[in-house]
């Protein structure tokens, strides 16, 4: 979570930067997003699923019916076995990145809570024992 990245900052150096925290996150966002939608049509043009992908998604655009986009699929030179195969290509690797990221959850970045109480106790703490700020101070 990035609060908790954020106060456990704040708690090693005294420094509020949350701004900085949130925007580090925006950009990861960004990025995994970019990543996914570059893996899912790599995975689609290795395959050769793309050309049928695209023909779908055309005929879905016009309101096609779904017996004319079964029609497509099945005048295509690939047979039903070869398509589950190519089917079950593409899938794989997107589930791999999802086993990847679960673990990445529940393993590398799990915060404990009694640790995680003790940082925001301390930091709220130390909030209070600060001078309280005056409108002058606050940049216009």
């Amino acid at each position: 979570n990035s609060f908790n990245v954020a106060e456990y900052y704040e708690y090693k150096t005294g420094k509020e930067r949350s701004a900085s925290t949130m925007a580090i996150k925006a950009l990861g966002v960004k990025t995994a997003n970019g990543v996914q939608t570059g893996a899912f049509y790599l995975t689609l043009l290795v395959s050769g699923l793309l050309a049928i992908n695209q023909q779908v998604a055309s005929l879905e655009a016009t309101g096609s019916t779904g017996d004319q986009i079964n029609n497509t699929i099945h005048a295509s030179d690939i047979s039903s076995n070869l398509l589950l195969y190519r089917s079950l290509i593409t899938f794989l690797p997107m589930a791999l990145m999802i086993i990847a990221a679960l673990i990445s959850i529940f393993c590398i970045s799990f915060t404990d809570e009694k640790k995680y109480a003790f940082y925001v106790a301390e930091v709220k703490k130390r909030r209070e024992s600060l001078p309280a700020s005056s409108e002058a101070d606050k940049p216009e």
